[in-house]
């Protein structure tokens, strides 16, 4: 019981303290003048505070993050079924032929309500 104590609670608690500790030195021994700025990737954050920045790109991207997770969560389904001639049962193939339809309506409402227009008007 005492062994598992140190184990799991006291070992792990002085790592956590020494890697706190390390991290701590290092920020008060090198202070330099970009680990204390902001990371803007590109950006200047000091010129402008409130720069307009386009909301399509989001857009696109979720819409795509959504279509790729669906595509990994259904294609090995498809790929079991095709390389090994095992088609599952009648459910399965339900199952996904619905989540491959809901799929599709939802990419054809996305461009029907124009989510996948450029605009250059829209901010």
């Amino acid at each position: 019981m005492a062994s598992e104590l140190v184990l799991y609670i006291i070992i792990p608690f002085f790592i956590s303290l020494v890697i706190l500790l390390i991290g701590l030195l290092s920020f008060f021994l090198r202070e330099m003048k970009e680990s204390i700025e902001a990371y803007e990737c590109g950006f200047d954050p000091f010129s402008k505070m409130k720069s307009s920045f386009c909301i399509r790109f989001f857009n696109i991207a979720i819409l795509y993050l959504l279509i790729d997770l669906e595509i990994a969560l259904i294609l090995p389904f498809f790929l079991k079924n095709i390389l090994f001639f095992n088609f599952a049962s009648s459910w399965s193939v339900m199952v996904v032929s619905m989540l491959m339809f809901l799929l599709i309506l939802l990419l054809l409402v996305e461009v029907w309500l124009g989510g996948l227009s450029w605009k250059e008007d829209l901010n």
